[in-house]
């Protein structure tokens, strides 16, 4: 699905919405939910089962923005895919979100914070990603403030 409404915030409430997406078809082969769109909030979600073929770049990710479209994740759980979380620049908060069981396959990550984006994570989770040596979490950002994963 593609969420491009600026400013939007999706919230699971009455317990946490799962986006099982496993076994349908990626949006733009790329993720559950694409943020096309600037400033968007997901909250309480929990998102699994994202997997694109190797042809397509075995990287299906539960969260993926367009290139420099600004972020934020509150208490999202990201498991069971190809890759957890992959950004392309922008604004990006994470805070009290999970993120495990991500990173099989191809070129996937359990996260990656790519482009030039600044990145503030707080209270979050990062574990057993299957890629642990390499790739588990790739933070290759211009400018990170207050990175504090918890356990990796």
């Amino acid at each position: 699905m593609t969420v491009a409404v600026r400013n939007l915030t999706i919230r699971g409430v009455k317990g946490q919405p799962h986006f099982d997406c496993g076994g349908i078809t990626l949006q733009s082969d790329k993720a559950c939910l694409v943020l096309a769109a600037d400033g968007i909030t997901l909250e309480n979600l929990d998102i699994s089962g994202a997997q694109i073929s190797e042809s397509a770049g075995a990287n299906g990710a539960c969260i993926r923005n367009e290139p420099n479209m600004s972020f934020t994740l509150r208490g999202i759980i990201c498991h069971a895919s190809q890759a957890g979380v992959m950004s392309e620049g922008g604004t990006i908060l994470v805070e009290n979100s999970e993120f495990f069981d991500n990173g099989w396959g191809g070129a996937a990550h359990n996260v990656s914070f790519g482009g030039d984006c600044t990145l503030v994570v707080r209270g979050s989770i990062f574990r057993d990603g299957d890629l642990v040596a390499e790739g588990q979490m790739r933070f290759g950002i211009a400018n990170a403030e207050d990175v504090m994963p918890g356990r990796k």
